[in-house]
């Protein structure tokens, strides 16, 4: 375990290797229970939110929604996952999926920010695990809400502009081209969008 929150450094530290083993189909045992219960006591706001800093801004929906979804399937029983559920719906709804990470510039606060595709299907993965019966009201108007977005003109933009522009995607388009083909077609992309800020 990573010390403090347990986000950084990205990719390696306990937050991820939550999301990753529950990704890979790990059952439960005692370490994934150590490892959900560390990040349910030293990850968590008060309201429920995950964070990446301890800090309200940290709580990003996309975070709680991997964790919550993570931490289900991993087989973990807490009552604190049902109270940070509820915490998410709220604050999804409240903000309707905006995020501050998806401004440029960055804003200040959540509900100044855009619609966030990608924080709508990782909260949805998270209401997913959810029986149906027992969803609130509260997780049932989050469900409408991000299936609304998602299938929103300004989603499918959104989504198609990140996948497009993802390095994965740009090596798929090049892949069995000679390096340099795929060396140009990145500095393309780069060219691109440096034109678009001009």
């Amino acid at each position: 375990m990573h010390p403090g929150v347990g986000y950084s450094p990205k990719y390696k530290a306990s937050v991820w290797q939550v999301i990753f083993l529950a990704q890979l189909g790990l059952p439960r045992t005692p370490a994934t229970d150590r490892a959900c219960g560390y990040l349910l006591d030293n990850a968590r706001l008060p309201n429920g939110l995950f964070t990446a800093d301890k800090t309200a801004r940290g709580a990003i929906p996309c975070l709680s929604g991997n964790l919550l979804r993570a931490m289900r399937q991993l087989g973990c029983v807490d009552p604190r996952l049902d109270e940070s559920n509820e915490a998410l719906a709220q604050a999804v709804v409240r903000d309707q999926f905006r995020c501050w990470c998806n401004a440029k510039p960055r804003v200040a606060r959540m509900c100044d920010g855009l619609p966030c595709a990608w924080a709508a299907v990782k909260a949805l993965g998270a209401f997913a695990e959810v029986p149906a019966r027992q969803r609130s009201p509260a997780v049932q108007g989050a469900v409408e809400g991000g299936v609304a977005l998602l299938k929103s003109a300004q989603a499918t933009c959104q989504i198609r502009r990140h996948v497009l522009d993802s390095k994965p995607f740009r090596i798929i388009k090049t892949a069995g081209k000679p390096a340099g083909a795929q060396l140009r077609a990145c500095r393309y992309v780069k060219r691109k969008r440096w034109l678009r800020k001009s």
